[in-house]
């Protein structure tokens, strides 16, 4: 059976053993009376998260959980502050980064190379760059590299993460560059349905690979879980309060992604225009848990008018390297400016960067939308 939050306050300590070497990142080896020591760390850690959640305001939507007061984010201790490299157009800011030892990957490729994912997050800005009016909108936004940098380019943005503490840095970053004003931060997980979800992270030194499960996949896998309870919400209850008609998305939520994306946000149908979908796509051919339907889902895409295309260079990718590739663009074909069933396979997705391309983009996708719709009811 899982460890659930319901037990003696020492289960409790072990359950969160994961989450306290990340909340309180200076334990390098715990003292002796483990038990102990693990019931006071636990109180303290316990007593500040509902004392956060608590004094959390919702906003415009009861259903999202929205910080938006500095006394809401859990305290922090940043490895370092650094400047990242510089995106297309002179775009430059600076980051906080985890110790490397706890976020081997994202915060290690930053602190060394300046940058995580530089050549799709820079596709990002060129994205917000030709779509004047749109808002960036990043599901499972970890420490906020992307964020950051659309924050930079005096955009709006909108993050979302299940992990507290990521949103902490994420806040802290930009209340660094003094960009703050441009992001909306709301902690909550993202699947298809309003569900209590636990957070399980089966390798300490990369908690960006932290998964949510429900409390019945912990059971049947027995598994503990390394955070606290969090409730989720639906792509519909965040596109809601997004005011812009255009959204540029990216979501990376460790094989949620088959929840959160449904048939009305593929198909054109949710009131929103979504030209590029930025995602990770490795995990979920085989995830039979979060993905039954995969090859009914992966239709949606194309039904929609979108076009698979390697995220660093937005190069069109046949449909058979659905079934290997990690990461995942997915380019509306409005975008590229052809018929749906043009070949486009040497467009890098960036033709026509004008108000112009905006509007027909948009049209195109509104009219699709009303042709999927029309068989639909047919």
């Amino acid at each position: 059976m899982a460890r659930y939050y319901s037990f003696s306050v020492c289960t409790i300590g072990v359950l969160f053993i994961v989450y306290m070497f990340y909340s309180d990142y200076e334990s390098d080896v715990l003292p002796s009376g483990v038990c102990q020591y693990l019931e006071e760390t636990v109180r303290n850690l316990t007593n500040q998260l509902n004392q956060k959640i608590a004094s959390i305001s919702t906003g415009t939507n009861s259903v999202l959980t929205e910080l938006t007061e500095p006394d809401q984010f859990v305290e922090i201790q940043p490895e370092l502050c650094r400047d990242l490299r510089e995106f297309h157009g002179g775009v430059q800011t600076e980051i906080c980064i985890k110790p490397v030892g706890t976020d081997v990957h994202i915060s290690g490729q930053i602190k060394n190379g300046g940058a995580w994912e530089y050549d799709t997050v820079n596709n990002v800005v060129k994205a917000m760059a030709m779509f004047e009016n749109a808002t960036f909108l990043d599901v499972g936004a970890n420490i906020g590299m992307y964020v950051v940098v659309v924050a930079a380019m005096k955009r709006q943005v909108v993050a979302v993460d299940a992990d507290p503490v990521n949103l902490a840095y994420i806040r802290r970053s930009l209340d660094l560059t003094s960009n703050t004003e441009y992001v909306r931060i709301i902690y909550n997980s993202v699947s298809d349905e309003h569900v209590t979800l636990l957070p399980y992270n089966a390798d300490p030194t990369n908690l960006g690979g932290t998964a949510m499960m429900t409390l019945q996949q912990m059971n049947d896998q027995n598994l503990i879980a390394s955070g606290p309870p969090i409730q989720s919400v639906t792509m519909m209850d965040i596109f809601k309060t997004i005011q812009a008609d255009t959204i540029i998305l990216k979501i990376d939520i460790e094989g949620y992604e088959c929840k959160a994306l449904q048939p009305d946000i593929l198909l054109g149908t949710s009131g929103k225009f979504i030209p590029y979908i930025f995602m990770e796509w490795g995990q979920l051919p085989q995830n039979t848990a979060n993905c039954p339907e995969y090859k009914e889902w992966v239709e949606l895409f194309f039904q929609g008018g979108y076009k698979p295309a390697d995220p660093a260079n937005l190069q069109i990718l046949g449909k058979e390297s659905l079934a290997s590739i990690w990461d995942m663009a997915w380019v509306h074909s409005s975008v590229y400016g052809g018929d749906d069933d043009d070949d486009d396979d040497n467009d890098d997705g960036f033709g026509m960067s004008s108000k112009e391309r905006e509007r027909a983009s948009v049209e195109k996708a509104k009219s699709l939308a009303e042709r999927q719709m029309s068989e639909a009811k047919v």
